[in-house]
């Protein structure tokens, strides 16, 4: 029996010990978080460390089914190092045509 309160013991201590780590470490946000989507659906966000001024970042869930996520993954790929607006436009159009 003084075995049994001993491994409760031991699994209410590693409980508590759990549950104070969970709330003490707030949760990692990123500045743009609940940022409200533009017209096209595209939110400002930082860029990374090193990356270069004029570099698109693409941010998309890794196998989402979502409409939105199937369109960022279709952006993802399609670029060009010096397009014309024409050629943003028309690529703009084809990637809206597919959803």
């Amino acid at each position: 029996m003084r075995f049994l309160q001993l491994i409760a013991l031991a699994g209410v201590g590693s409980l508590a010990i759990h549950a104070w780590h969970g709330h003490g470490h707030p949760a990692a946000t990123f500045g743009s978080a609940g940022a409200e989507a533009s017209a096209n659906g595209f939110v400002a966000t930082a860029m990374p460390e090193r990356s270069s001024a004029d570099t698109v970042l693409i941010l998309a869930p890794v196998h989402c089914p979502s409409k939105t996520a199937q369109r960022a993954d279709a952006l993802n790929g399609t670029e060009k190092s010096n397009p014309t607006a024409d050629e943003v436009a028309a690529e703009y159009e084809r990637t809206l045509a597919k959803n």
